[in-house]
C-alpha cells in the first residue's frame, strides 16, 4: 500500500519535495526535524540563530537540547527583533488557552475553534483575537456568506491551519506570517505552542494522530484554489529574476531567491516564501507518513498504540487487514 492508491494521486511526487527519512532510527528522525527547520529558517530570515543550535544538537544525538527546544530558542529570539503586535498583552493568554483546549480535544493539522465558545467571542479590547471570515479562502471552501462578522461575535467553527504554520489562516498568505506577530506575556506563549504543534506533524507519535484523509483535502483545495495562479507561471525560467514553476512544484526565481513577490489571486495575495513553505510542509507530513506505513510493526510500542486508535481507513487497514476465506484443502484419498 502506497500514499497514492491510499489517500489519492500526486503524494509520490510531492514527497521528493523533502529529504528521506528512516523512521526507526533516532538520528534519521533528529536530522529530518533538523532539515524542517532549516527550511522554515531560511524562509522567514532566521537561519543565521537557528543553524549553531541545529548543529550543537545533532552532533550530541539530541543530549545538548532537543531540535525543537533549540529551534522555539532561536525563533524567539527572531521575532523579538521584529515589529511587536500592538493589541493587549492579554491577547496571549486568550489565544494560547483556546489553541491549548482545541488541541487536546483534537487530532490536529487543522483545529476548529468555536469562536462562540470563547470568551468574549474571542475579541479583547474590541480587537479579535482570531480572524472572522465567512467567505472561501486559500485553506477552506465556500463559507457560510449570510453571517456577517459583528462586534466580537462569530457562531461558526473557525479553522486554524497549524500544519502549515505560521501561515495558519487561508487569507493570508503574504511574505509576513500572521502568527510571528502574536504577543507573548512572561508565563505564556502561543507562538511556542504554535510552533510545537506544527512540528509535531512530522514527529513518529504526532504525525501518527492524524487522520491524513483531512490532510490530502487540504492539500487538494490549496492546489486547486491556487491552481489560477500557478499555472500561469512558465515551467522554465525566461529572464533574470522571472519567477517559473520548479520540477517538484515549488516555484523559483531564475537567478535570484524568492523574498517578498506575490501572486494576486481572486481570494487575495499568495507570497512565494508562503506557497513553497505550505507545498513543503504537505511533503514533510506526507513523506513521515509514508514511512511510517511502511515500519509501523517496528516502531516504538507507544506510536502503535496510537495508530491503533488513529481512525484513519489507510492506517486500519494496515494494523488491521481484513482476514482472506482460507481456501479448502482438498482431501487424500487411498
Amino acid at each position: 500500500m502506497n500514499l497514492s492508491s491510499c489517500y489519492g494521486p500526486g503524494l509520490g511526487d510531492l514527497i521528493t519535495i523533502v529529504g528521506e527519512v528512516d523512521v526507526t532510527a533516532k538520528k534519521s528522525i533528529n536530522e529530518f526535524a533538523a532539515d524542517q527547520w532549516r527550511r522554515l529558517g531560511t524562509a522567514l530570515g532566521f537561519s543565521d540563530v537557528l543553524e549553531p543550535g541545529l548543529r550543537g544538537s545533532l552532533a550530541s544525538n539530541g543530549q545538548l537540547g532537543s531540535i525543537l527546544s533549540v529551534a522555539i530558542l532561536a525563533l524567539r529570539q527572531h521575532v523579538r527583533n521584529k515589529t511587536k503586535e500592538t493589541a493587549p498583552q492579554s491577547f496571549a493568554q486568550a489565544r494560547h488557552a483556546t489553541l491549548h483546549d482545541a488541541s487536546s480535544a483534537q487530532r490536529g493539522w487543522i483545529l476548529a475553534i468555536d469562536l462562540s465558545k470563547v470568551p468574549n467571542g474571542g475579541c479583547i479590547e474590541g480587537v479579535r483575537a482570531f480572524p472572522a471570515v465567512n467567505r472561501e479562502t486559500y485553506f477552506h471552501p465556500q463559507r457560510n456568506q449570510s453571517l456577517t462578522p459583528r462586534d466580537c461575535f462569530w457562531p461558526t467553527l473557525y479553522p486554524v491551519s497549524l500544519g502549515t504554520w505560521p501561515w495558519i489562516y487561508g487569507h493570508a498568505l503574504t511574505d509576513r506570517p500572521p502568527a510571528l506577530t502574536w504577543t507573548r506575556s512572561a508565563d505564556t506563549d502561543p507562538l511556542a505552542l504554535c510552533a510545537q504543534l506544527y512540528a509535531a506533524s512530522w514527529t513518529l507519535a504526532g504525525n501518527a494522530t492524524i487522520d491524513a484523509r483531512v490532510v490530502y483535502a487540504h492539500y487538494q483545495h490549496f492546489l486547486k484554489s491556487t491552481a489560477p495562479l500557478i499555472e500561469a507561471l512558465p515551467k522554465e525560467p525566461t529572464k533574470p529574476r522571472a519567477l517559473y514553476r520548479g520540477e517538484n512544484g515549488l516555484l523559483r526565481v531564475y537567478m535570484g531567491e524568492p523574498t517578498t513577490e506575490h501572486l494576486n489571486g481572486v481570494l487575495g495575495p499568495v507570497s512565494v516564501k508562503a506557497y513553497n513553505h505550505i507545498l513543503s510542509s504537505f511533503a514533510a507530513f506526507f513523506r513521515v507518513r509514508s514511512e511510517i506505513m511502511k515500519h509501523h510493526k517496528q516502531l516504538p510500542a507507544n506510536v502503535q498504540s496510537i495508530l491503533d486508535q488513529n481512525p484513519d481507513p489507510c492506517i486500519q487497514k494496515l494494523r488491521k487487514p481484513t482476514p482472506q476465506p482460507s481456501e479448502e484443502k482438498p482431501k487424500l484419498s487411498l
